[in-house]
């Protein structure tokens, strides 16, 4: 598509933003992070710098998401890789508080902390909502969102999480939904359990994948926060529409990351060309291949009634009362019912020829 045509599909003014592709020359680094590793490396830099980092991350248990605020390489990790699900608007400090992450946050900048924030759009408007009527200092403040689809609900991923340990008849202690089993895509759910047996699925193929793709948060079909709105001073995401035969192609993935703001450019001179390889992308192309940056979803005529389904009935119910084919039924059954079906049939059998 000429540069023409990706004007007249990209309904707003582009032009002010400045586009970079990259990702981390760290093999290992880069299979565990979410793209290219941008906001790794971004974060690494802060924290290296003495600043803190807000993120999503999982509880202990791995039943919900929630913010952390971290400053030290090793809980940065717990911030790796994307959560699909609402995220929960507190932190877990000393003593099993529980504060908002907007009163932790405004600690950390009047401490002269410097703070950098990774979140949804509509969590950084928060944030930037949040530090204006507070009339907080925010010279150290960096924002940065993550190109967003619209995460699901809470719940779908508390009972995904919960029927997986009934399944295995164990807890879980690793989850993640965008492992890299075959390189950058497709992304792969892989669950470890405390017995050692391992869960693992095209995160598509996955009862949790349709909820993700069906089912998200109803404001996010009505977005506030796309196109000129982003309150961000950078969205990060996947390069989507990078082929292997163009500049920058890493086939473990490439973060995109579309800056907004002077503080933006600043969090770009913070990556260190020996960690990370960074180079100026087209924004018009990155744009017309990443709509989520200005677009929403489309809400499914069955939404509402799934929605009720999932809340009465269980997430397995609800994909298979879904209006869709019989062959993607099969697909998100397989996984969970059927190959243990099949497995326990064949078992059953063997013994009866034994007595026979």
């Amino acid at each position: 598509m000429d540069k023409q045509n990706h004007q007249k599909s990209i309904p707003f003014d582009y032009t002010r933003l400045h586009t970079y592709s990259g990702y981390l020359n760290d093999k290992d680094k880069l299979l565990k992070s979410a793209s290219g590793g941008a906001v790794t490396a971004i974060a690494e830099e802060i924290i290296y710098r003495g600043g803190v980092v807000f993120g999503a991350s999982y509880s202990k248990d791995f039943k919900r998401s929630e913010y952390r605020c971290v400053d030290n390489l090793d809980d940065l990790e717990l911030l790796k890789g994307s959560k699909y699900c609402e995220t929960a608007k507190e932190i877990i400090v000393e003593n099993n508080q529980v504060k908002s992450v907007f009163s932790v946050l405004e600690d950390m900048l009047n401490e002269d902390r410097l703070v950098l924030f990774v979140g949804l759009g509509c969590d950084v408007g928060a944030v930037r909502s949040y530090c204006d009527n507070k009339r907080l200092k925010t010279e150290k403040l960096f924002l940065v969102d993550i190109l967003c689809h619209g995460p699901t609900s809470a719940t779908v991923h508390r009972q995904f999480v919960d029927n997986l340990e009934k399944k295995y008849k164990s807890k879980i202690q690793q989850f993640t939904v965008r492992y890299k089993k075959e390189g950058w895509t497709p992304p792969y759910i892989h669950v470890e359990f405390e017995s050692g047996r391992v869960y693992e699925t095209r995160f598509y193929d996955s009862l949790y994948g349709f909820a993700f793709s069906n089912f998200t948060r109803e404001s996010c079909y009505n977005c506030k926060f796309k196109g000129e709105n982003h309150k961000s001073d950078m969205t990060c995401g996947d390069y989507w529409g990078l082929t292997n035969s163009m500049s920058g192609w890493n086939e473990n993935g490439v973060s995109i990351m579309i800056v907004k703001t002077e503080r933006g450019e600043e969090l770009i001179k913070m990556l260190d060309g020996a960690n990370y390889h960074i180079e100026e992308a087209d924004t018009a192309f990155a744009l017309e291949n990443n709509h989520m940056y200005f677009e929403c979803n489309k809400k499914k005529a069955y939404y509402n009634q799934f929605g009720k389904d999932v809340s009465e009935r269980g997430l397995f119910y609800a994909v298979m009362h879904s209006p869709i084919s019989v062959k993607a039924k099969v697909k998100y059954a397989l996984p969970k019912n059927v190959i243990d079906v099949l497995i326990r049939t064949k078992h059953k059998a063997k013994k009866i020829l034994r007595k026979v």
